[in-house]
């Protein structure tokens, strides 16, 4: 479950349904409703340090495509923070699962 207010500058926080564990937390940089979210992200349960040079940006936007939308999300510059492939190899796991979850909820 996300929690913020969408507000710039807000904070943004992905906790479990579950166990309400919070899993990644972050700040809103940009929020155009139905066309564009841009968030910095840290997951609190790393043992990388929790410094803004270890802090990823996440871009998404919404792009229409005739009678389809394509969701186009591009993540922060890996090369420049701490233990840089095991990040990247923890975010590509977590996008898959993300993305899993919202393709069953469109899919019905």
């Amino acid at each position: 479950k996300v929690v913020t207010d969408w507000k710039v500058g807000s904070p943004i926080v992905w906790e479990g349904a579950e166990d309400g564990k919070e899993y990644v937390k972050g700040n809103v940089l940009k929020f155009e409703k139905d066309k564009l979210l841009e968030y910095i992200t840290f997951d609190p349960n790393s043992v990388t340090k929790d410094d803004p040079d270890n802090h990823l940006s996440v871009n998404m936007q919404l792009v229409p495509e005739g009678n389809k939308t394509l969701l186009k999300i591009t993540q922060g510059d890996f090369s420049k923070i701490s233990d840089a492939q095991k990040r990247y190899d923890e975010t590509i796991l977590g996008w898959e699962y993300a993305l899993g979850g919202l393709k069953k909820l469109i899919d019905g």
